[in-house]
């Protein structure tokens, strides 16, 4: 016959369990696994305040104040809008994270009343020097991250970063965060990371005051131009607008060069869009700012996209003078390392060398849609990519020059420039080397064939 059957003992009771074994461990001062032993009471029954409450005061031993604010703030929405402990833990929380008390209130509305009374006389227009050290914690942890380019490090920062942060520190962390994913054509991560940014100045930024205007400008303008990148035109149009507005707001001048980029971007929209007529009119308002000192290597861009625009819709002289210009003021320096230097909108030394080669083809390409005389436009094409070359040897990227000598050999029929093109490229890197040699094969192989 079988002993006396005992029970096992139910979830309930194993939870409480947990929960002494808890206090017990925190009495000891052993913080962390009185945390692991709460969480486990948590599992069985996530029902009862205490253990949240408990986990808490176990966390804030440890100065982790997110984790205390998530366990305090669960209580007062979810098990007892009224729990004094909670209460008490929510808002010393928010004093040490730097979370202003209105946004608190507003979070959890139920309780407000308890934590108007609990957070006291606290003026949130002066933090106290702690909670100013724990904001420039932060900011240091951002910066951390950047220079060690630990992205993903970052990405879990952001996550945390208690709202009533430096608005400086926020700014900076989106904004590279975003900068990397649009580098790796990443819009919609891009995308997401100024949405983030822009709910937090809305938010935390001084209303209507120019300087907030300005930097809702700016991310306004940067939604605009991931959304563009995205495929979402029409949206990109209504936040560039809305960039401008904010500029005009902040009694930007209409000279401001800022502005030039943010016409640029929605000309390339209205471009994509299919709206010409008034692509070209934006991208005449950015030209017009951006050079209204001189064409210049930041005003380059900006011009070559009008050139584009108006070539495109069949205005080929007005776009052959702004060619001339970019490829002007680019082969003006001679110097490659310090245009880069002066042109902050192209990302590095290789995209602006390619920039350059290709605005140099398109402007020469331009030379022979015209219906001039056939010698006299393949003549000043040729003179064009020859005044290329000429200026990639001056910035030592001769070796580059291949991409504008293969063009040259088609249109004059010379074989010299096939010739000096299989010479350049054996100062290419292997990989970039095969490649190149593929194409002055294929080019020779046309041109044997032609004759």
């Amino acid at each position: 016959m079988s002993t006396a059957n005992q029970s096992t003992p139910s979830a309930a009771e194993q939870a409480e369990q947990f929960k002494r074994e808890g206090n017990a461990m925190y009495h000891e001062r052993k913080f962390r696994k009185a945390i692991e032993l709460y969480s486990k009471a948590i599992e069985l029954d996530g029902n009862v305040a205490a253990y949240y409450s408990n986990r808490a005061l176990a966390n804030a031993a440890l100065e982790r104040w997110q984790e205390v604010f998530d366990d305090a703030e669960h209580v007062l929405a979810k098990l007892d809008e009224s729990h004094h402990k909670a209460v008490y833990w929510v808002v010393k929380a928010s004093k040490e994270m730097g979370k202003p008390k209105d946004e608190l209130l507003s979070l959890l509305p139920n309780s407000a009343a308890a934590i108007a009374e609990a957070w006291g006389s606290d003026d949130d227009e002066h933090p106290t020097q702690k909670q100013l050290d724990y904001a420039e914690e932060w900011g240091v942890r951002i910066s951390e991250a950047i220079v060690k380019g630990r992205m993903d490090n970052l990405q879990k920062i952001l996550e945390k970063i208690p709202v009533g942060s430096f608005p400086s520190n926020v700014k900076t962390g989106y904004t590279a965060l975003a900068k990397y994913y649009m580098a790796r054509k990443e819009w919609a991560k891009g995308l997401e990371c100024f949405r983030k940014l822009l709910q937090y100045q809305e938010k935390r930024l001084p209303a209507n005051e120019a300087s907030t205007l300005d930097e809702l400008a700016t991310t306004y303008n940067n939604i605009g131009v991931c959304e563009k990148h995205a495929g979402k035109l029409e949206d990109a149009v209504t936040d560039l607008r809305k960039s401008l507005d904010c500029s005009i707001r902040a009694g930007s001048d209409e000279k401001d060069q800022n502005l030039a980029s943010i016409w640029s971007n929605m000309g390339s929209c209205q471009v994509s869009l299919g709206k010409m007529d008034e692509a070209i009119k934006c991208h005449k308002k950015a030209v017009e700012i951006a050079t209204s000192k001189g064409d210049t290597p930041k005003s380059a861009p900006l011009m070559l996209a009008l050139a584009r625009a108006l070539r495109d819709a069949g205005n080929n002289k007005e776009a052959d003078g702004l060619f001339g210009r970019v490829v002007a003021v680019w082969s003006g320096f001679s110097k490659v390392e310090d245009l880069v230097k002066e042109s902050p909108d192209v990302p590095d030394e290789r995209r602006l060398v390619e920039l350059y080669i290709t605005t140099v083809a398109e402007w020469a390409m331009l030379q022979l849609s015209s219906d001039r005389d056939a010698s006299v436009k393949t003549a000043d094409a040729i003179r064009i990519m020859e005044s290329g070359v000429a200026t990639l040897k001056r910035w030592g990227r001769q070796a580059q020059a291949w991409r504008l000598l293969l063009p040259m050999a088609q249109i004059s029929d010379d074989k010299k420039y096939l010739d000096e093109a299989s010479h350049v490229i054996e100062g290419l890197p292997e990989a970039e080397h095969d490649l190149a040699k593929q194409a002055v094969t294929h080019v020779t192989e046309q041109m044997t064939t032609k004759a």
